[in-house]
């Protein structure tokens, strides 16, 4: 008899899955950016060449192989792709897993493995129980973003994505970049009228929502020009905070507790629908 799991308990025992990878591996006295230990210890084989199309990374499961490209230079895009391609290691090697994955998610198997090899790798990186002491200390906000970026050597997607994925409350997370885009491209319309049609939008590139939230906030979408999220791209990196509508794509949506913040080019955005619960 085949048994299905819902994807949320999928990605829950990738989680554990991480946690006792990054276990095992404090246990054996390495550190998590030691990937020569790391590899030998699991019996994976390490190589650095030149990928095409500026992949950063990639696992040979035939050969048990890593790779990853000699010409990233980066240190937390580096960091992620490892511990990417050592979870894809650890899953196929994980008959349980192994089996849910593809008895519930055949149609859609490849995609689901990289969810979850994303899943994994954010919690070595960033293991979740440190990620919840250090917003104990200093606040579950889009504040303390830059901070972890640098203490894990992380991009600033893989911590705000791991943050509310293992937030103890229901909260929402939006990620958006500003998008300039011309209302209409008459060619007949003189450039002074052209020139008023254009605006700069903020589109929706990434979303997630902690393991609470009942519903999903649709990527791709163009944030309202009326919405406060735009107050925080103009915010000059500013932590804004206030009251502000879930955009969720059907429109329907109430004001919940609003922090935004403008970093590294991209809009970050949590929206608290209850507030933090610190055990």
């Amino acid at each position: 008899m085949i048994e299905w799991v819902a994807e949320r308990e999928l990605i829950r025992r990738a989680r554990d899955l991480a946690k006792w990878t990054r276990h095992e591996i404090d246990e054996a006295g390495l550190k998590p950016d030691d990937f020569e230990g790391i590899t030998h210890k699991y019996g994976v084989t390490l190589c650095w060449e030149r990928l095409p199309n500026n992949n950063p990374g990639c696992y040979i499961k035939e050969e048990r192989k890593i790779v990853l490209n000699r010409s990233e230079e980066l240190p937390e895009r580096i960091n992620f792709t490892f511990d990417h391609e050592l979870m894809h290691d650890r899953i196929e090697h994980n008959d349980d897993l192994l089996s849910l994955l593809a008895d519930s998610y055949i149609q859609s198997y490849e995609t689901m493995i990289e969810r979850l090899c994303d899943t994994g790798a954010a919690e070595l990186l960033m293991p979740s129980d440190d990620i919840q002491a250090i917003v104990r200390e200093h606040g579950f906000s889009t504040g303390t973003i830059p901070m972890l970026c640098h203490r894990y050597s992380a991009s600033s997607i893989a911590v705000a994505m791991q943050m509310v994925s293992t937030a103890s409350h229901h909260c929402y997370l939006v990620i958006a970049v500003p998008h300039y885009v011309r209302q209409d491209d008459d060619p007949s319309m003189l450039v002074e009228v052209k020139a008023e049609k254009a605006q700069w939008q903020l589109v929706m590139l990434y979303t997630s929502a902690s393991p609470s939230a009942k519903y999903w906030i649709r990527r791709g979408q163009t944030i309202p020009s009326n919405h406060t999220m735009y107050a925080a791209w103009r915010g000059g990196g500013e932590v804004v905070r206030c009251y502000a509508r879930i955009p969720f794509a059907s429109g329907n949506g109430w004001d919940v507790d609003f922090d935004a913040l403008y970093f590294r080019s991209k809009i970050f955005a949590f929206f608290n629908l209850t507030f933090p619960v610190y055990r």
